[in-house]
């Protein structure tokens, strides 16, 4: 039933934790279909994290006896609230509950496959865990025995709290003193993104209030790590070409500005190449737009192609992309152009006969300017010289 009649679009979520329903989150608005997917993973974050922080509280006034360790583990929780990099908050949580609480050895591992129980540690209390060569150490362990009592938790989607690990066929020994060990699922809305795990030297270390404890704080993990991903997705898609899923015009700019400043800072160079199609608009003109897009979509992914991981390809508007190469100078960028042109004239990317081709124009940091906007003018300027040079050569439009 209505309460107001210019209610057009309803949205009705519950607001749980676990299996104890605190109530129901309603949300009206004024028009039809306003409730788009996005918008509804958010509403079923924001009850999460609602019915998390209800039962914490609830938690917190039955806990009465362990009210300051409740109290710093409040605290770890509101610092990492405002963390956006999963890896980091994952740090920070790790590194309050070494300074605030009795836990003194604390890993988290993110589930890649929660099937198999695959992880891998993402931050850990150790200082050696901070080493590359220790990630690999400890991935190689944890995958030669199964991924461990971590993978076990995984697999189970349950606590997993081991008296005694030397008893235990899961157990990988990856720390020679542990004796005993406590692994929380981190989960959010039916999925697994990682297990807590805290470890000790002591036997059967972990009691009924230790389970309570680490189990509300993978809850606030979870429901937080859920959000930072859609926050991630939502930016990553907010910088994206929707159709040729390259980078779009404002994330170049802002890694062209980005790369200015590092090279200005450490003293080394940058090259980037407008391109421009050659034949498009004959494509459009000829067969349509849609015609068009697949002509897009596949140079989009031949460029990607043909560049280094750390190289970033943009489409910079209609049949015009921009590509920016690090630590690449003039004369090495010329002859990456000269060898994808003559790669995509093997490609043969055509339309009926139409072979779809590029012309481009290279600027280089220091030598061609000193800040993004020059570089793309001037990069912009030769584009357009090599242009109607070859419309000179050919008696072709420069606008094809």
């Amino acid at each position: 039933m209505m309460d107001d009649k210019k209610t057009l679009s309803e949205a009705a979520l519950p607001i749980r934790s676990g299996d104890h329903l605190w109530g129901i989150l309603v949300v009206d608005e004024y028009v039809t279909g306003a409730f788009k997917k996005e918008e509804r993973d958010q509403l079923r974050i924001l009850t999460g994290m609602v019915g998390v922080t209800l039962d914490n509280i609830d938690q917190m006034r039955r806990i009465r006896e362990d009210l300051e360790l409740m109290e710093s583990l409040h605290g770890i929780i509101s610092s990492v609230a405002g963390e956006r990099d999963i890896r980091a908050m994952c740090r920070e949580t790790v590194r309050l509950l070494n300074l605030e609480t009795k836990y003194n050895l604390v890993q988290i591992h993110e589930i890649l496959n929660e099937k198999t129980g695959e992880n891998r540690i993402i931050a850990g209390s150790k200082g050696e865990l901070l080493s590359g060569e220790y990630y690999k150490k400890q991935t190689a362990l944890l995958r030669e025995g199964g991924w461990g009592l971590t993978g076990e938790a995984a697999r189970k989607r349950s606590l997993l709290n081991v008296p005694d690990v030397q008893k235990s066929d899961s157990y990988v020994s990856i720390n020679s003193t542990t004796r005993s060990e406590l692994n929380v699922p981190i989960e959010f809305d039916g999925k697994i993104y990682g297990v807590l795990s805290v470890e000790s030297e002591l036997f059967d270390a972990f009691q009924e209030e230790d389970e309570k404890i680490i189990s509300i704080l993978a809850r606030h993990l979870g429901a937080l790590w859920a959000h930072n991903e859609l926050f991630e997705k939502t930016e990553r898609q907010a910088m994206q070409d929707p159709l040729t899923a390259l980078w779009n015009r404002r994330f170049f700019f802002e890694r062209l500005d980005a790369e200015v400043s590092r090279c200005a800072r450490y003293d080394c160079i940058f090259s980037i190449v407008m391109i421009d199609l050659r034949n498009f608009k004959v494509v459009n003109d000829r067969f349509g737009h849609p015609a068009g897009d697949r002509v897009l979509i596949e140079i989009s992914s031949f460029f990607q192609r043909s560049v280094r991981e750390c190289d970033v390809v943009a489409r910079y508007g209609g049949d015009e992309f921009v590509i920016l190469f690090p630590k690449t100078d003039f004369a090495e960028i010329s002859r990456i152009m000269e060898r994808m042109e003559e790669d995509l004239g093997r490609q043969k990317i055509c339309v009926e006969s139409v072979d779809v081709l590029f012309d481009c124009g290279i600027a280089s940091y220091p030598s061609d300017g000193k800040d993004g906007r020059g570089l793309i003018q001037r990069a912009d300027e030769r584009l357009y010289r090599g242009k109607m040079a070859a419309k000179m050569t050919s008696g072709e439009s420069a606008d094809n």
